[in-house]
């Protein structure tokens, strides 16, 4: 089982915590910007509706080879994620594609595409619908850097300027050329 996948491009200091649970992994796609001090905890949950949460077979009998926590299931990190310092994150979620996490956060539950995620929240989507739409079509695997070099002032354009939109249906249909 491979626990940890890494996409085209994205750079940044993996901080990965791996306890050894069946079910737990990492996957970060491509073009994703992570900062320093981003913590990936893959699993270390500990079942809280026992009569205590302490591993007492491993740590006191020494009887338990294997381990006692848990994962909640792989994380995923989609296409184009930034994460900002000192973020936590959890086993079981998905940070959706294009979502900006902010620095400080603990993620504890899913977040949605192209949402910006603040204090274990979001606080609001990147772009409107519309935008949003053209964008989840964009095919990250397929951009290149060829293609970066020849079109690389369309990834400069103000996406909240509604005229854009016209930009960002170019890059899409290259994308998936």
């Amino acid at each position: 089982m491979e626990i940890l996948q890494v996409g085209k491009y994205t750079y940044g200091n993996l901080n990965v915590i791996y306890f050894g649970e069946e079910n737990s992994g990492l996957a970060i796609g491509n073009y994703c910007s992570i900062a320093n001090d981003t913590k990936f905890l893959l699993g270390g949950e500990h079942n809280f509706n026992y009569i205590s949460t302490y591993p007492f077979k491993s740590k006191v009998l020494q009887q338990n080879k294997t381990v006692e926590s848990f994962s909640k299931g792989k994380i995923i990190v989609e296409d184009d994620v930034w994460i900002g310092s000192n973020v936590l994150i959890l086993s079981g979620v998905t940070i959706g594609k294009g979502s900006v996490i902010g620095a400080g956060s603990v993620v504890r539950k899913s977040v949605p595409e192209y949402s910006i995620y603040v204090d274990s929240k979001v606080i609001k989507k990147r772009f409107n619908e519309d935008i949003i739409n053209e964008l989840r079509d964009i095919n990250w695997d397929g951009i290149d850097k060829e293609l970066i070099r020849e079109y690389s002032d369309i990834f400069y354009n103000d996406m909240q300027i509604e005229t854009n939109l016209e930009v960002l249906k170019t890059l899409k249909r290259l994308s998936l050329e």
